[in-house]
């Protein structure tokens, strides 16, 4: 059982959460959320410290200036971690070492790479092109990533439910559920963005979680707990939730 849904059980709320139960638990509706200008991202795996902003963050050479270089062209940079130990992914990716992502979230056709090799160099790879949407040719696609916010350092709401969150989602996807840096909204904590799509939902406790994954596995967005897609304006992601509401709750991914 998360943190959040015992809370729930006590009936109480942790005194230092300035947000209130309302915003944890559904009461404070959130539609609309979801970044409008996060389109392009770059997924770097870390296992912390994590920096209250990401790039800010101490990585090796040449991943440093690989996240700042992305961040200058509009890139949205994620440092991400597996739950639990925090282990590198090598037990779990192909590929041993650090695992890294670039995505593409806006318009009809949502991409997913894993980098590797003479690419992480931030002069051998098109940052720019990424921020408009173009996948690197010479990356492999990947499978879908699950993202939930866990990062304590920004906000100690994320740190301790979205960190238990993501405990429980890994032990049913523990190839990808991944923790990451701030994903935007830490009021709607627990937070899970899942990419390629960029759809984000919160807050979230286990079910509605695993609802919003399921979903997603049948090519579907649910509209519980839905906080809208990256990279769309608010006023389309107001209208895809009314579309998703009338029909039913479901729609296409």
């Amino acid at each position: 059982m998360t943190e959040l849904a015992q809370g729930r059980d006590r009936g109480a709320f942790p005194a230092w959460c300035e947000h209130g139960a309302g915003a944890h638990d559904g009461g404070v509706a959130a539609p609309a959320t979801a970044p409008v200008a996060s389109r392009g991202w770059l997924l770097i795996e870390h296992p912390g410290p994590w920096a209250e902003r990401a790039v800010e963050t101490e990585l090796p050479a040449p991943l440093s200036d690989l996240a700042v270089s992305a961040d200058r062209v509009g890139v949205r940079v994620q440092l991400i971690r597996r739950p639990r130990s925090h282990e590198p992914a090598s037990s779990l990716d192909e590929q041993a070492g650090s695992a890294v992502y670039a995505a593409w979230t806006c318009g009809p056709e949502p991409w997913l790479r894993r980098l590797s090799g003479p690419v992480l160099d931030s002069a051998a790879l098109d940052l720019v092109g990424i921020a408009e949407g173009v996948a690197p040719p010479e990356a492999a696609p990947a499978a879908p990533l699950y993202l939930v916010c866990a990062h304590a350092r920004r906000d100690r709401c994320c740190g301790r439910f979205g960190a238990s969150l993501a405990r429980e989602l890994a032990a049913r996807y523990p190839a990808r559920v991944w923790e990451t840096t701030h994903l935007g909204g830490h009021k709607h904590a627990a937070n899970m963005a899942l990419l390629p799509h960029g759809l984000y939902y919160g807050p979230l406790d286990l079910p509605a979680a695993l609802g919003a994954i399921e979903a997603y596995e049948r090519g579907e967005v649910t509209a519980h707990r839905y906080r809208g897609r990256a990279g769309r304006d608010v006023a389309w992601q107001e209208a895809e939730l009314e579309a998703l509401v009338a029909d039913g709750g479901r729609g296409p991914a």
